[in-house]
């Protein structure tokens, strides 16, 4: 009976529960040619115990170009690999700093600017204001 209920397929699956299917090689002693992924920090590099032993003397500048590290010192290195220092990266700021906003220049007709010509009127007399300086500088 329950050979016969699993056969049925359900009219409305619940996709989220669908297993995917895997996909496995029809040879697994086949090697996946290609470079190996570049890692960005320690945690995601591949190490050499990872890789073929044939491919990897097959390759060598993996190891040279930082693309495969040592394995450290729990398998027997003498110490444990260090990342190349890598370009620092400047830090983005959220947004740009407030300016202060500008005053406004007073213009002839406000009256702020008609009351400091009035003072300055008053102050200088007749006088231009050349005159004035020149008398503050002479003996």
């Amino acid at each position: 009976m329950y050979v016969d209920v699993d056969a049925i397929k359900d009219p409305n699956p619940d996709k989220a529960a669908k297993a995917y299917p895997r996909k496995r090689p029809t040879d697994p002693e086949t090697v996946k040619e290609g470079n190996p992924p570049i890692g960005n920090t320690l945690a995601t590099k591949l190490r050499v115990w990872q890789i073929v032993p044939t491919v990897l003397e097959a390759n060598p500048h993996w190891l040279t170009n930082h693309r495969i590290l040592a394995n450290g010192i729990p398998w027997g290195d003498e110490s444990d690999p260090v990342l190349p220092d890598s370009k620092k990266r400047k830090a983005k700021l959220s947004a740009a700093p407030q300016a202060k906003p500008k005053r406004p220049k007073p213009t002839a007709e406000s009256s702020e600017a008609a009351e400091a010509t009035g003072r300055l009127s008053a102050l200088m007399g007749e006088d231009d204001e050349d005159s004035m300086f020149a008398r503050a500088s002479s003996p």
